[in-house]
């Protein structure tokens, strides 16, 4: 594989994910958190020494820090509101999210020094997910209007919203390119040459402005979490096959055209798994029932392990 560079994202069994770091090079796996609560949506800050993320590990949804080491977590929002999405200014003074802080979901962001929290737009916007453009002058997000996801911008020194994408179909998880030119995102939308399949979600890319918009991936399936590698080259998203909810790592090479599922070693992964209590298989070993293979069949297949909310670094 030609890709470099090091890609956190959570993995683990909903209700106990975790943060990891994938090592491109060696193909190694460094764990960063451990705990019975969730930790997801990371985000390498722009010098690569910290990463933002989501943990639900006071109770609700705050954004926290923590080292590339694994070292030093510290908790930024307190509020005991719903938090999502962090996303850095790229000084990486700031934490840009959105949150219900204000009684309806809002775009923020916090001083990483200070903790100072400025809002800023909430009500009828109503942010979902979010991206920085490199320059930090645009924040892009998608937001419900009439039950559909659609994409806009905000401009940080005008404050004015710019819609990019408002269609039948709901478009979300936009990702800036690192040169800010393009924007991947997922979208229910078939390719035109393509039957539109229930529950399908696929990969697109648009220019900044909105225009040219164009489908990356065409197979069945589910395509989320979406990120560019740093160089601008490939895209690394989650996917799953269709019947299945468990997700896996993939790589999308934009000069080749080429889909890869990432291949390493996931038994630090499954040993995490396993490790976790369990009531439902001690109650299939008491019955004396074939507990490996009945698991297999009962249990949704998130319950084995998913992979999701991909960042990459140099």
């Amino acid at each position: 594989m030609r890709f470099k560079g090091e890609i956190v994202f959570s993995a683990g069994r909903p209700g106990a994910l975790d943060l990891w770091i994938l090592n491109l090079d060696s193909s190694l796996l460094q764990r960063l958190t451990t705990g019975p609560f969730d930790c997801y949506s990371p985000k390498w800050s722009p010098d690569g020494t910290k990463i933002a993320y989501v943990s639900t590990e006071s109770g609700s949804p705050e954004i926290q820090l923590i080292n590339a080491d694994g070292s030093n977590s510290v908790q930024l929002t307190d509020s005991g509101k719903f938090h999502a999405s962090p996303d850095w200014s790229p000084d990486g003074s700031w934490v840009y999210y959105t949150s219900n802080d204000s009684g309806s979901m809002g775009l923020w962001r916090i001083s990483v020094a200070s903790g100072d929290k400025e809002l800023l737009f909430d009500g009828d916007y109503a942010p979902v997910e979010i991206t920085v453009h490199p320059s930090g002058d645009t924040i892009v997000y998608s937001a419900d209007r009439n039950g559909k996801l659609i994409i806009s911008s905000f401009n940080l020194t005008s404050r004015d919203h710019s819609v990019l994408i408002d269609n039948s179909f709901d478009n979300y998880a936009p990702a800036f390119s690192p040169d800010g030119v393009l924007i991947a995102f997922l979208s229910t939308r078939e390719p035109e040459d393509q039957t539109k399949e229930s529950g399908s979600c696929h990969i697109w890319i648009m220019k900044d402005d909105g225009t040219q918009q164009c489908c990356l991936t065409s197979d069945s399936g589910q395509d989320r979490y979406v990120a560019w590698s740093p160089d601008g080259t490939a895209l690394v998203y989650c996917t799953s096959s269709p019947g299945t909810t468990r997700e896996r790592l993939r790589v999308l090479d934009l000069l080749q055209s080429d889909a890869t599922t990432l291949k390493f070693s996931r038994t630090a992964l499954f040993q995490d798994l396993e490790q976790e209590s369990d009531m439902r298989s001690g109650l299939l070993d008491s019955l004396g029932l074939g507990r490996e293979g009945l698991k297999r069949m009962l249990y949704d297949d998130s319950y084995f392990g998913t992979e999701r909310d991909p960042h990459w670094k140099l």
